[in-house]
């Protein structure tokens, strides 16, 4: 379709979309010109990519020619249609099409989980909590234990100063992390988040709690927390 940027009618019609390079440009389109001018190709591509995916819901012009693995009902699938956009170095944030925002959206919430909160071990945060070595306020809260990064250290845990000094902050995790196993009883802060066979009656399972900490490295026989070492006792 282009050579050396200049843009060619070869009458080729997309087995996938089904826009034809010559026709489709022309008709079918809402944009005012019996033939469109050159120039305005990219808008074209555009309007007609829209219409495709919002309208006729990607449905395939010759799915015979068509990997069935990326179809799905006579459609094709939208993630594989997002990575292809991506292949092309388009940015489907600008594109404005509806269901391709709705699948970016879960993508985006797909991506929760990647980083472990350094007070329960859960790996629920959207960012890291350090660095380079440095603690970072991020505001994330984790939906295990409730802890909100650039908040909890300064106004949930009594450490007598206004804001916890940032040398201290492992120290300021070590005594949320008392209060929610001790006091708090393991209380989880957003259930749906967590899975479900880590819960009990609302709480992390003591044990999958002992998991998540040996994961963090922390020296759990200087943990001066009542339930883990009870659990020690009588599981070490």
């Amino acid at each position: 379709m282009f050579v050396n940027g200049t843009y060619h009618e070869t009458f080729e019609t997309c087995d996938c979309c089904g826009f034809e390079f010559g026709v489709s440009e022309h008709k079918g389109l809402d944009h005012g010109y019996v033939r469109l001018p050159v120039q305005f190709i990219e808008a074209a591509f555009q309007l007609y990519r829209k219409k495709w995916i919002d309208e006729e819901e990607c449905q395939l012009f010759a799915p015979q020619n068509i990997p069935a693995a990326i179809q799905e009902n006579g459609a094709i699938k939208l993630e594989v249609l997002i990575a292809q956009f991506k292949n092309l170095g388009l940015d489907v944030s600008k594109f404005g099409i509806d269901a391709l925002e709705d699948v970016t959206i879960l993508e985006e919430e797909d991506k929760k989980g990647i980083y472990p909160c350094p007070i329960c071990g859960f790996e629920g945060l959207l960012n890291p909590v350090f660095e380079d070595g440095e603690y970072k306020a991020t505001f994330d809260i984790c939906g295990c234990c409730g802890f909100e990064f650039g908040f909890s250290e300064d106004h949930e845990i009594e450490h007598g100063y206004v804001c916890l000094p940032d040398e201290y902050i492992e120290m300021g995790f070590q005594m949320y992390r008392k209060k929610w196993i001790d006091e708090m009883k393991r209380k989880i802060f957003a259930p749906q988040d967590v899975p479900v066979e880590w819960q009990k009656h609302g709480a992390l399972k003591i044990e999958v709690v002992i998991r998540r900490l040996e994961k963090l490295g922390i020296d759990l026989e200087n943990c001066a927390i009542e339930a883990v070492q009870q659990y020690l006792k009588h599981h070490g």
